[in-house]
């Protein structure tokens, strides 16, 4: 939801002593040892995120969080009043539905259990979902 690329990835710990697990000799380096994580992808992507963060700040981030997940309550609030009823409660903004179909022209995707699933990042707006909503509900009416 930082508005990022997607292989932005880190390590997050409340325990300081999971970092000596990651150290790796520099002789070659000012320091002795560095923490550091192996990986195949690039550090841009995580340069990025960081820069993302740094300037939406703590309340820039809540309130973008917020309106996803505000999003993700009002979509699962109207498919209900539809009787399609939710796979999961979700705790992230990712509603399943157990639901058959949608109407054209959506391109949703679908879980391995057949689940229709809706990701409300914050490029989904209420006017999409609110589109979505109404399309749906013709179809189910």
């Amino acid at each position: 939801m930082g508005m990022s690329t997607i292989p932005a990835g880190c390590l997050l710990t409340r325990e300081p002593d999971i970092l000596h697990t990651l150290n790796i000799d520099t002789p070659y380096l000012s320091v002795k040892q560095e923490y550091t994580l192996a990986g195949t992808r690039p550090g841009a992507p995580v340069v990025g995120a960081l820069a993302v963060l740094d300037y939406l700040g703590v309340e820039g981030m809540t309130a973008i969080v917020s309106g996803c997940m505000k999003n993700t309550g009002r979509l699962i609030a109207g498919m209900e009043t539809f009787g399609i009823p939710r796979a999961a409660t979700p705790d992230v903004n990712v509603a399943t539905f157990a639901c058959r179909e949608v109407p054209e022209p959506w391109k949703i995707s679908w879980t391995r259990q057949k689940h229709l699933r809706v990701v409300c990042m914050p490029h989904v707006h209420r006017d999409r979902i609110e589109a979505f909503l109404k399309d749906i509900g013709e179809m189910y009416a």
